[in-house]
């Protein structure tokens, strides 16, 4: 839902998903950009583990969170700093 309404896919540079303006010759219009990983996968993450725990971030209880996935979570293309779950935890630690 998030990508839908970035309006992806699309060829922008600003798309959440790699294409050839905003990367070069490595476009696969699969891979998220890292503000695909963060304002996408990771704020998709984030507003569902918000809901489920009442709407409120305060009331969010874990002891941790295992991101299970393929290359789009593991980050191949983003670089470790820019995966979902590094942007999943920033958002949770904020």
């Amino acid at each position: 839902a998030k990508y839908v309404a970035n309006g992806d896919p699309k060829t922008t540079i600003d798309s959440y998903t790699r294409n050839p303006l905003n990367a070069g010759g490595e476009s696969d219009w699969i891979h998220p950009t890292p503000t695909g990983y963060d304002a996408g996968w990771a704020q998709a993450v984030y507003d569902a583990m918000v809901a489920e725990f009442g709407g409120d971030k305060d009331n969010i209880t874990y002891s941790k969170i295992v991101c299970v996935g393929d290359s789009i979570t593991e980050g191949s293309t983003a670089g470790a700093a820019n995966t979902y779950p590094v942007k999943l935890q920033q958002k949770l630690n904020s």
